[in-house]
């Protein structure tokens, strides 16, 4: 629908009587314009929703899974933490905000003069101090925070929070929009790499297209819905360079407090909004000055004295804000020093509702599109870093984006040739080539986890041969830790392997059940110096649902077929029973643990009886308040 709008304006353009210009036809475009992008919007919605749902969950998991008297001893601190974090934040931005509209209100006031300003000396030697007591106050600020004026100062600056939350709630609500919203509009959430660069590029190649033939200022509404989603991509890049770091400073921990992941780069999709957006920026330059909607018109055209300017060459306003964008990049502004600009046949800027616009035109490079080109520098210049402390070995993993790239080109590197049919099929002394990262010894753990997260067969196949040349299994950690217990029993062994399983399991690799833990517990039940690892099993248990398999497992453990040898074990065991019982609500269960530990006596549980008295009670009890089963 999009593609077929921007054909009939096109066409329409052109024609000797355009239908355009009648209001009826031009609000039945937009409301097919509508049409077509209410789809993407509605999917976005239900995107965002479903997000939301799942990053709640993941934190409501967290909070549960956390020990109560930990939570309980860090709850005060971490609120009043988390209280001046909002405060500084909601200071941020009235300040920033505060500094926008100081510059806006600048460039006005200077845009009313008649003629252009000049600066005088003094006012250059005053900015010039301005900027040394930056750099001055920067330089001395932990001193400087310990001055009790500062501290005032500091205290009184609190006082902003309250209407400059307003302006942080605003912020956050604008930046999720774009990012939830916009981006999904934009096809960041398709997973296929060609898919999300075809509807990004025909989506705002057709907005462009129609912004240039619309009528003035029809074109704008198209012009400023691609300026926003090219923002968005780029907001959402952001996003996931900001959980990128965070999943490096937290060392990649499963509970780190992500807003977006990184499931994909998105610099690649930036860059080419970005393409868009520089074409976009002298379409709306021009739909602005045709259509006076500002109060009149924003440049004049002058004529040389050979050929007229169009006002409707695209390479004319494309050449001005060229000259523009040349003056707009950091560092290298020759233009202005070598005081080159547009010629006399050119577009000049009509005092001040043109400077105005110039203005607008070269924030927006300056804030947005450089920022963006020097980051994604930045980025390539952290991964290569990546690579090369890992040939190091000074780490030894890579992050998601940059091992998925890297793992891709180890594959098709180490792949044999199709038609010998050995049990390897990859090469794996290849990775040893200096331009490759040699995942043979890749973190265990990781690879372990892509081993059960991926569908692909040809990554399943190469982890799996990478753990064959180490001679284990690239099964879940919890199923390591039950061959660990069955064969060596290795306590430091089982610790460090259960504390990855722990790790799978808050990341949901994989979910450890009761029946994992009493497998474990069994094979341990005759091994001697376990006593903390089984307190452990027994303690993380408690964390699993539901509590009639957590009973269950328990009963077995003091009283059952596959009961515990040790007594401390079994006394555990006993002491989590009588605090559980009243959460079961299985009558069977109920009755089967109460049959198995009357069967064996007082004795199992010691030479006193009040251990064994306080158990049989705290079931029998629960057993009673259950409804008998018709």
């Amino acid at each position: 629908m999009l593609v077929g709008l921007t054909v009939f304006v096109v066409v329409d353009h052109s024609s000797v009587q355009p239908l355009l210009r009648q209001p009826s036809v031009q609000l039945a475009l937009f409301c097919f314009l509508a049409v077509a992008f209410l789809p993407r919007i509605w999917n976005a919605v239900s995107f965002a929703r479903f997000k939301e749902a799942n990053r709640r969950a993941a934190e409501s998991a967290a909070k549960v899974n956390e020990l109560a008297d930990a939570a309980a001893n860090r709850t005060d601190d971490v609120e009043q933490k988390i209280s001046e974090y909002r405060a500084a934040e909601s200071v941020s931005a009235f300040i920033v905000t505060a500094i926008v509209l100081l510059i806006i209100g600048a460039a006005y006031w200077v845009g009313t003069f008649p003629t252009a300003p000049s600066l005088g000396a003094g006012l250059g030697v005053g900015i010039f101090a301005l900027v040394i007591s930056l750099f001055a106050i920067v330089l001395a600020i932990d001193w400087l925070s310990d001055i009790a004026v500062i501290r005032t100062a500091g205290r009184w600056s609190r006082s902003l929070a309250g209407p400059g939350r307003l302006c942080a709630v605003f912020y956050d609500w604008a930046d999720s929009g774009l990012v939830f919203i916009g981006g999904h509009v934009a096809g960041a959430d398709h997973v296929q790499a060609f898919s999300r660069y075809l509807i990004l590029s025909t989506t705002l190649l057709c907005l462009a297209v129609m912004g240039w033939y619309l009528p003035p200022p029809l074109g704008l509404i198209t012009v400023l819905t691609g300026l926003i989603i090219g923002l968005s991509v780029s907001r959402l890049w952001s996003w996931v360079e900001e959980d990128r770091t965070l999943a490096a400073i937290t060392q990649f921990s499963p509970k780190a407090p992500q807003r977006i992941g990184f499931r994909e780069d998105f610099r690649d999709e930036t860059l080419l909004g970005f393409i868009f957006v520089l074409a976009l920026i002298p379409i709306g330059m021009m739909q602005a000055h045709q259509s006076e909607l500002l109060g009149g018109p924003l440049f004049e055209n002058v004529t040389n004295r050979h050929q007229p300017i169009v006002v409707d060459d695209f390479l004319v306003w494309l050449g001005y804000f060229g000259f523009e964008l040349a003056k707009a990049l950091p560092i290298v502004d020759w233009a202005d020093i070598y005081n080159l600009g547009p010629g006399g046949d050119s577009i000049q800027p009509i005092r001040p509702l043109g400077m105005h616009a110039v203005f607008a035109a070269r924030a927006l490079v300056d804030l947005l599109l450089i920022a963006a080109l020097l980051q994604a520098m930045g980025i390539a210049s952290r991964n290569r870093q990546q690579k090369f402390l890992y040939a190091e070995g000074h780490i030894d993993r890579l992050d998601e984006l940059v091992e998925k790239r890297e793992l891709t080109k180890a594959i098709r590197t180490a792949r044999t040739a199709k038609e010998t049919e050995t049990e390897h099929p990859f090469q794996l002394g290849a990775l040893a080539n200096s331009d490759l990262v040699d995942f043979r010894r890749y973190n265990e753990a990781r690879l372990r986890e892509l081993f059960l997260r991926t569908e692909k067969t040809d990554v399943r196949n190469f982890i799996s041969q990478l753990f064959t040349e180490r001679g284990v299994k690239p099964a879940p950690a919890m199923v390591i830790v039950q061959d660990i217990a069955a064969s060596h029993r290795s306590e430091l062994d089982l610790l460090r392997t259960f504390d990855e399983a722990k790790r799978e399991h808050d990341a949901n690799i994989y979910n450890i059940t009761h029946e994992d833990i009493a497998a474990v517990l069994f094979e341990l039940r005759q091994s001697s110096g376990m006593r903390e690892f089984k307190f452990e099993l027994i303690d993380f248990a408690a964390r699993l649902t539901p509590k009639n398999k957590y009973l269950e497992m328990l009963a077995t453990v003091v009283a059952g077929a596959g009961r515990d040898q040790f007594l401390y074990t079994r006394r555990k065991a006993a002491q989590v029973i009588a605090q559980i019982a009243p959460e079961v609500d299985d009558r069977e269960i109920l009755t089967a643990a109460i049959t198995e530990i009357e069967a064996r006596g007082p004795e199992v549980l010691g030479a006193t009886r009040r251990e064994w008295d306080n158990t049989v009670a705290a079931l029998r009890q629960s057993l009673t308040r259950l409804p008998e089963q018709g």
